[in-house]
């Protein structure tokens, strides 16, 4: 008796599909190699034009034309309650978001990049508990954060509190259970000294907090 494949299975075709092309293009842009990156979303006609438009405005360096058309596109598909099982546009969404924060970070725009990092109940700790929070939007939040902290406005560095509690509670022993809460703040504690040593050591100094034990010369 021949099988067919269900409709789980036949909708999560273009999605698979999709998923693969959009790692690819991320790849050959890290070399820049646009020219396979135009290629790939040309052949992608579920994506909205104006990715293949951000991706031709990065192409030519041309990031501030970029950054405002990604902030364009996740201002005009924002992932509401009603394309909420629209696959394709959510990883559209994760591909704009990385994007904008990438023409952010080579433009220097540290405000904006936290600004659509920390929306709506955003926090460190929000960002430590999701998982592609942590691998993508990490990074550029701990940057952003640190970057408006040292070189911001008197306004901008007065709102840097959340960055400041994050890293103070890192080596924080009080107020925690013997158990969870201790265990918790240990594997933090290890993942951001790792991962960030170089902002880790930038920060403290930043405070003159020259005994901190995470400071590595």
């Amino acid at each position: 008796k021949k099988k067919f494949k269900s409709d789980s299975d036949s909708n999560s075709q273009p999605y698979k599909r999709v998923d693969y092309w959009l790692e690819l293009a991320k790849c050959y842009r890290s070399i820049t190699n646009y020219d396979d990156v135009r290629g790939i979303f040309c052949q992608i006609s579920s994506l909205k034009s104006l990715t293949l438009k951000a991706i031709e405005e990065e192409s030519h360096s041309d990031f501030l034309s970029a950054l405002n058309s990604y902030v364009t596109a996740l201002e005009e598909y924002p992932l509401t309650d009603d394309v909420v099982n629209d696959q394709i546009l959510e990883l559209e969404h994760e591909f704009w978001t990385q994007s904008m924060l990438n023409c952010c970070n080579q433009l220097n725009n540290w405000s904006i990049m936290s600004k659509h990092i920390f929306i709506a109940n955003t926090t460190f700790d929000t960002l430590w508990s999701n998982a592609y929070q942590l691998n993508y939007l990490m990074p550029y939040a701990i940057r952003s954060k640190l970057k408006l902290l040292i070189s911001g406005t008197e306004q901008e560095q007065l709102e840097q509190e959340g960055l400041c509690q994050f890293f103070n509670n890192l080596s924080s022993t009080t107020n925690l259970t013997p158990t969870s809460d201790t265990e918790t703040t240990f594997v933090k504690r290890s993942y951001i000294e790792k991962q960030y040593p170089f902002e880790l050591a930038t920060y403290f100094l930043y405070q003159k907090d020259f005994d901190r034990k995470y400071i590595v010369i």
